[in-house]
């Protein structure tokens, strides 16, 4: 094979790398919603339970050991949110952030 051919062989392989990664994406973010879902779930949380670092009045946070030391005094419920996912609040209160949550506040419903 010559350059060219090479070139386009490349070429012919990025485009089918390029549709499989897209497929895969899609494929994982489906999965993600669907474990989040059965998470939320089958551990009945609602967004009454969960106590989000920036609800309305709630002083500014900027990390995860202040919302932490904050949930230690001032709440009692059972979940709370840092980023978007949800985690069980005593994690939070025992300074423990684990790194694998599937469960997202925007699959909560109301």
């Amino acid at each position: 094979m010559n350059i060219e051919e090479l070139k386009y062989l490349l070429s012919s392989v990025e485009e089918e790398l390029t549709y499989v990664l897209k497929k895969k994406h899609n494929l994982v973010q489906r999965i993600n919603a669907l474990e989040s879902a059965e998470f939320i779930r089958v551990n009945g949380i609602t967004l009454d339970s969960i106590q989000r670092c920036d609800d309305d009045g709630m002083p500014w946070m900027g990390d995860i050991h202040r919302f932490s030391e904050w949930c230690k005094e001032n709440t009692k419920k059972p979940w709370c949110c840092w980023n978007g996912f949800i985690y069980r609040t005593d994690d939070i209160q025992k300074g423990r952030l684990p790194s694998n949550s599937v469960a997202r506040y925007e699959d909560v419903k109301q």
